[in-house]
């Protein structure tokens, strides 16, 4: 079990990929619930990256869950 964490934490730690995840999940909650809840599933996919190490203030922030984070 301590080996799946490990890769969780590992897969986790690539800012581009663990955006990737926040995005999808964010846009799959915010198609789920018809959009009514655009910007509360936008703050939750802020916190969450920051606790992932992300939202470190250089990286525009966007309410729309749909938009694309790629940086390159």
């Amino acid at each position: 079990m301590a080996g799946l964490f490990d890769k969780a934490k590992e897969f986790l730690s690539d800012e581009q990929r663990s955006d990737s995840l926040l995005d999808k999940a964010a846009q799959a909650a915010d198609k789920a619930t018809g959009g009514k809840h655009t910007d509360k599933i936008q703050k939750a996919r802020d916190a969450a990256d920051d606790k992932l190490g992300g939202g470190d203030g250089t990286t525009p922030r966007t309410t729309d869950p749909t938009a694309s984070r790629d940086r390159f």
